[in-house]
């Protein structure tokens, strides 16, 4: 397995440092292959010919981007060249199914290792030579599930977010690869259940993604947006949470490539308690932003920021949810809903997590209550 994280490795260097490697450690990969569709049946097939026999040989496709949403499909459909056992891999770089000859085996994120085995599952035999396979994976609000379907072979494993939240986080770039053999795949497609035209989507980082209430041993979806989500149903409220996000030239990147693939009707951008030392880079993105948004007919939400116990004394905060109120556009008042009115820089007793920084369910009962109360219009 060492060849596919070399190769995921570089890949990320090249897509997010933005560095000036060689082109040629590219060569054996395949960046424009995977594509997102809101039908996968309405893709047409591509035949395209993956083999790790020689060193020029394509042997990996790769989605150019990082995809965060909550609700996200990668089906990649192929079929075995050659009777000889095959070693593939699909997925995500942070979370994929492998399989080693007649073995299935299933890695997740692990925060000091980088990924880990998490189960291994023996087939009856390998995969057989002309018959079309489809492997990937589902994840939703819920949990994740993978698969590899073929003739006389339906496999899926199901993990719930809360129980194997690491197996569920499928951070990284989507990509298939073949470490041994060779295949002819005929679509790899990305899609999802959002509606096209959802009625709201969430855009955010770390307080949207939720890595730290499951970290405390809190429900993951005491989210306030998967509150919302519950209720006005999971398919019309597009999630997309990463944790550590910055408002930042990547960040609107990503939001540009989302809103290419959903038309929702507000987006709410919960974002900038990362930028309390980039402000003003905050204030540029978020107005490119704004603009973005507006172009395409979506009206846009903004949220103030809440304080961090490690930076207490910032002003950032301050200068951020004035530049929010200040702007215009409609906000909801997060850092109102959680603040103690004797102390603005400190939250209210029960709903900070011990790290300082995010909310407990308390906290994040408290910030749907004030979603509520400013956008009624979104229920």
């Amino acid at each position: 397995m060492t060849h596919i994280r070399i190769v995921l490795t570089f890949f990320a260097s090249i897509f997010f440092v933005s560095c000036s490697d060689d082109e040629s450690d590219m060569t054996n990969i395949i960046s424009d292959y995977i594509i997102f569709s809101h039908h996968y049946d309405s893709v047409p097939i591509n035949p395209c010919k993956l083999s790790s026999h020689e060193l020029n040989d394509k042997n990996s496709i790769l989605f150019e981007h990082d995809v965060f949403l909550q609700d996200l499909s990668f089906t990649t459909e192929f079929e075995p060249a050659t009777d000889e056992p095959l070693i593939i891999e699909a997925g995500k770089t942070d979370g994929f199914i492998r399989i080693e000859g007649a073995t299935i085996n299933l890695y997740k994120f692990h925060s000091s290792n980088g990924i880990k085995l998490n189960e291994c599952i023996n087939l009856i035999t390998p995969l057989a030579k002309g018959i079309r396979y489809k492997i990937g994976f589902h994840k939703t609000l819920y949990g994740v599930k993978f698969f590899l379907k073929g003739e006389n072979l339906d496999f899926e494993r199901w993990y719930d977010i809360d129980e194997d939240f690491m197996q569920n986080r499928l951070s990284g770039n989507p990509f298939f690869t073949i470490e041994s053999g060779s295949v002819t795949v005929y679509k790899s497609v990305l899609s999802s259940d959002y509606k096209e035209n959802a009625k709201v989507m969430v855009i955010g980082d770390s307080f949207i993604e939720g890595m730290a209430s499951i970290q405390y041993g809190y429900p993951i979806n005491s989210r306030w947006c998967a509150q919302l989500a519950e209720a006005i149903t999971p398919n019309n409220c597009i999630i997309d949470g990463r944790g550590g996000e910055v408002v930042c030239d990547q960040w609107f990147k990503r939001l540009e490539l989302e809103c290419s693939w959903f038309s929702p009707e507000y987006t709410i951008i919960s974002m900038g308690t990362n930028n309390y030392s980039r402000v003003d880079e905050y204030k540029i993105y978020m107005r490119q932003a704004i603009d973005l948004l507006k172009t395409k007919g979506i009206k846009p939400i903004l949220v103030t920021v809440t304080p961090r116990y490690e930076i207490a004394d910032s002003p950032s905060p301050s200068e951020i949810n004035e530049w929010i109120k200040n702007s215009g556009e409609l906000y909801i008042d997060i850092n109102k809903a959680i603040i103690n009115p004797e102390n603005p820089s400190k939250w209210k007793n029960g709903f900070i997590l011990p790290d300082g920084i995010h909310p407990t369910v308390e906290g994040y009962k408290a910030m749907f209550e004030r979603l509520k109360e400013d956008c009624p219009f979104l229920f």
